[in-house]
């Protein structure tokens, strides 16, 4: 279940975000979450399996109506049991 993002998983959604290269340093971590916070054409969900979050997306309205996926980020100890 996707979760829209408000600022009480602040943690939980910059830990997820940590998993992208680009996203380790802290500054530049803490600058994206910051973006999604302020932003309204930025939005950002957090993928809920049963009481976990475990993933997260983030996309950005363009000018002409259209989302840029920007972040898919999927903690890496999450293996769905399908694939098991």
């Amino acid at each position: 279940m996707l979760v829209k993002y408000k600022s009480a998983f602040k943690k939980i959604a910059m830990g997820l975000l940590s998993y992208m290269p680009d996203l380790k340093d802290i500054k530049t971590l803490t600058e994206t979450i910051h973006r999604y916070e302020e932003d309204e054409k930025s939005k950002l969900y957090l993928w809920k399996k049963d009481d976990d979050f475990v993933g997260v997306i983030g996309f950005t309205e363009q000018a002409d109506g259209t989302r840029l996926l920007e972040h898919v980020c999927v903690n890496p100890s999450f293996v769905p049991k399908v694939l098991v």
